[in-house]
């Protein structure tokens, strides 16, 4: 006879294979958050043809091994000093910055510096509005219209902007500090260095 017991006990045993069968059942897995990319800064056609003129007269000359043709690059806007725009370009280790004067002059001189991150070497150069180079190395700084963006960033912060590098591989100017130590204007801008990385005597 099927007593209330019987029909309890088998009740619990019920009960207790859904319970098994759900607790052993692996829960759906909270999707992960997909990161909204940033996008990149509207460049004109300017800037990218003082870039690639750069790029191409890097390629001829192998001053600095640059990214091949048509290899990709990052952009974004550098941060920001006044009186001046400032794009740069990351790509293979490699950082190229286009900047130039916001005040409307006859003819922009857009300042190209290109630094590879791998052996700290900064180079420079001057391109007009249609990617034609008007100057390169240290005669890219010496234009007298022409104050870099890196100069105005390091002068804003209190330090001694200079020219003229103090390392023989480096064609960039240098920014000195408080403390007596130094560094690449271009690199002290992008954040690469900062004050007593480089001592005076070093």
């Amino acid at each position: 006879m099927f007593t209330l017991n019987s029909k309890f006990f088998t009740l619990l045993i019920v009960i207790c294979v859904v319970w098994g069968i759900s607790a052993c059942t692996p829960g759906t897995a909270a999707p992960t958050p997909t990161p909204t990319p940033i996008p990149e800064p509207e460049i004109s056609s300017s800037v990218i043809a003082a870039r690639d003129a750069v790029l191409d007269f890097m390629r001829s000359g192998a001053i600095i091994s640059v990214p091949g043709e048509g290899a990709p690059w990052h952009a974004n806007l550098g941060p920001t000093v006044e009186g001046f725009e400032v794009y740069q370009f990351s790509g293979n280790n490699v950082l190229l910055s286009v900047s130039y004067p916001l005040e409307e002059m006859p003819d922009t001189v857009y300042h190209v510096t290109l630094t590879n991150l791998d052996i700290g070497l900064c180079w420079q150069a001057n391109s007009d509005a249609n990617g034609e180079i008007v100057a390169t190395g240290l005669d890219a700084s010496m234009f007298p219209e022409l104050i870099t963006a890196a100069a105005d960033f390091c002068q804003a912060e209190g330090y001694q902007y200079d020219k003229n590098p103090k390392a023989e591989e480096n064609q960039c100017g240098t920014c000195t500090f408080t403390d007596g130590s130094s560094c690449n204007a271009w690199a002290y801008y992008q954040g690469f260095c900062q004050p007593g990385d480089h001592p005076a005597d070093d």
